[in-house]
């Protein structure tokens, strides 16, 4: 086996290259669980407001005109003509502002939690820049489909006639936001939820 000595600049090459090999490793392994940790606090945010916005859904009341359908909301669907137009032409103006209010009610007893709610989300915002690039992406997108729908229903509380094209519109936007807030929740939880 031949040995070649190395000269004084090729030995400290050799040396800074190691040395700088090592400082990256221990950067990319820092940041590495910085983003484990702050992807760990977005998941237990997630994890609840996950279950707040889901828990709007499942307590929405039923119809006082369809209680076979699983709620106001989806009750509305059902009468495609007023559920897809701006002003709705009222032929039953009574029994249309029965299931408008019903929904309005229910709306108006979440504002208390849309603080909350808001609170939730806007902590995961924050720290989504410093999460994965799917965290981020389904972070944001749950963000604006939380802002959109709970917009809406708010509008719809001060109009004269409420639109169900709205209402549905908002109660859509929550669940669509349910669907992206999933991910951000992490494994571990979804996990331990499902063995309790």
């Amino acid at each position: 086996m031949a040995w070649w000595p190395l000269n004084p600049e090729a030995a400290a090459a050799l040396a800074a290259t190691g040395v700088a090999v090592i400082a990256l490793g221990k950067q990319y392994r820092d940041e590495h669980n910085h983003r484990k940790a702050v992807e760990a606090r977005m998941s237990a945010v997630a994890y609840t407001l996950y279950h707040q916005l889901n828990s709007w859904i499942t307590e929405a009341p039923k119809s006082p005109s369809n209680p076979a359908e699983t709620n106001v909301f989806e009750a509305m669907k059902l009468n495609r003509e007023l559920a897809t137009v701006d002003e709705p032409q009222l032929g039953d103006r009574a029994g249309y502002m029965r299931i408008a209010e019903t929904a309005l009610q229910w709306v108006e007893n979440r504002e208390g939690h849309y603080k909350e709610a808001e609170e939730r989300m806007e902590r995961l915002v924050a720290d989504a820049p410093e999460a994965s690039g799917p965290i981020q992406r389904t972070v944001r997108e749950a963000y604006v489909l939380f802002r959109c729908g709970t917009r809406r229903w708010s509008h719809e509380r001060t109009r004269e006639v409420p639109r169900f094209k709205e209402l549905i519109g908002g109660y859509e936007d929550i669940r669509a936001c349910l669907r992206h807030l999933e991910p951000a929740v992490g494994r571990d939880l979804r996990e331990a939820e499902r063995t309790t």
